[in-house]
């Protein structure tokens, strides 16, 4: 197992060397600039999206009828994050599979949970975006009824009986106690907590790079979910240096000059990489030293 994850984090700490090198140029001038004192609250904005979605993760883990000590679904969940920066979009939810299977926590279970943390995930995104997108003057009602045909899908499918119905079809049976409209809604907070920091997150990094005033801070964190939910809803697609910092690139130059946008987009790349890699590779090494941890609890 150690050989496999060591071997999966130097092929991501080798895509993050990649794309850090194709975009030298870009970042190069943008460092000379920036203020370092904003690049700073990256770090800390980050830790706590990444943070909220560990919450997130095991309150779905837990009222699923799956582990219940949040210690262990934090961890293994955190430990797997620099495994999504490698090509490919499922080798993260593989490696949480792994790691459950040995706690005896079905494979199914597993996937049951990463197919509603996706859910969860745009549900939530567009709940945060809904400003960005309801006040874009060129955006069509069309755009406009898709997202709420998608936010209606999705909180339909998140609601207690039809998720127990889901569930009972792939052969997973949940107590009607377990899974309730407060404890779905649990899970929304906690992913919406998750989108915020992210944002703030991106507010830091384009305003390490370019003057931003603070009331621009609501947009941004709102175009930011926007991107999240676009690339969920791409979810198939290689998760390399592309789409989401595409998208990112042109949503956040309705405020922002381009060239700004788009180094931001680059830097906010190289820096999330860098971070998963090191709370993964923190995560992955306290499980190593402390193999009891995967004994049930």
């Amino acid at each position: 197992m150690s050989v496999v994850w060591v071997g999966l984090t130097g092929v991501t700490i080798a895509v993050l060397g990649l794309v850090t090198w194709q975009s030298r140029e870009t970042l190069l001038v943008a460092l000379r600039t920036a203020r370092y004192g904003r690049l700073a609250w990256t770090f800390v904005a980050y830790t706590a999206s990444i943070g909220a979605i560990a919450v997130g993760w095991h309150l779905v883990m837990r009222h699923l009828g799956g582990e219940r000590r949040f210690a262990v679904n934090a961890k293994i969940y955190v430990s797997t994050l620099a495994a999504r920066r490698l090509p490919g979009t499922l080798w993260y939810i593989a490696g949480r599979a792994v790691l459950y299977r040995r706690l005896g926590t079905p494979v199914r279970l597993c996937s049951i949970a990463s197919g509603i943390e996706v859910i969860l995930s745009i549900v939530s995104g567009l709940m945060v975006g809904a400003p960005a997108l309801l006040s874009r003057a060129e955006a069509s009602p069309f755009q406009v009824a898709i997202g709420v045909v998608i936010e209606l899908a999705g909180l339909c499918l998140l609601h207690p009986k039809v998720l127990r119905w889901l569930l009972a079809r792939s052969g997973h049976f949940v107590e009607p106690g377990e899974l309730t409209v407060l404890r779905v809604g649990s899970w929304i907070v906690a992913y919406v907590a998750m989108w915020i920091s992210g944002g703030l997150m991106a507010y830091s990094v384009v305003s390490a790079l370019y003057p931003v005033s603070l009331s621009a801070m609501p947009l941004t964190v709102s175009l930011w979910s926007l991107t999240g939910v676009i690339s969920y809803l791409a979810f198939l697609l290689p998760s390399n240096l592309g789409l989401s910092e595409i998208t990112l690139s042109l949503l956040l130059s309705r405020i922002f000059p381009l060239p700004i946008t788009v180094t931001a987009a680059i830097l906010i790349r190289v820096l999330t990489t860098a971070v998963d890699i090191v709370w993964s590779s923190l995560l992955l090494y306290e499980m190593k030293r402390h193999p009891d941890l995967f004994q049930p609890g």
